[in-house]
């Protein structure tokens, strides 16, 4: 940013948040966009989980407006325990996004919904053997 004053650096970040870049990383410099942020996150406390993890709905397909939520399922063969989930959703909860963030645990989801929600997805993660996705 090129502001000299605070002002003129908010003025600069604007046309940047609107695009959704609002979330910054620990080391106080990196800016992502919610969407990668969420995606770190979550895909941090599934990393020595075998589970498939992925975005779905109109995030992914392009209905989502400025206030949308994110939609990230996932499907584990072992349960994920309760403790780790909680703190994942309180970290999801305290982004600095104007939607939240709803964690689905698709073991528990059959019929319709599951059918919908699969048909267009962002896959972040496949599980090493029996995969939602081929």
């Amino acid at each position: 940013m090129r502001g000299k004053t605070a002002l003129e650096r908010r003025a600069e970040w604007r046309r940047w948040k609107k695009l959704g870049y609002r979330v910054a990383e620990p080391d106080g410099i990196t800016v992502l966009h919610e969407k990668e942020a969420i995606r770190r996150r979550v895909l941090e406390v599934f990393k020595d989980v075998d589970a498939d993890v992925f975005l779905f709905g109109s995030q992914v397909d392009g209905a989502a407006g400025p206030f949308s939520d994110y939609d990230v399922g996932y499907d584990a063969d072992e349960p994920v325990q309760g403790p780790i989930l909680a703190a994942l959703k309180h970290e999801l909860e305290e982004l600095p996004i104007p939607g939240k963030v709803d964690l689905v645990n698709f073991r528990g989801v059959a019929g319709e919904f599951a059918q919908h929600a699969l048909k267009k997805v962002e896959v972040w993660k496949k599980k090493k053997r029996n995969s939602l996705f081929a």
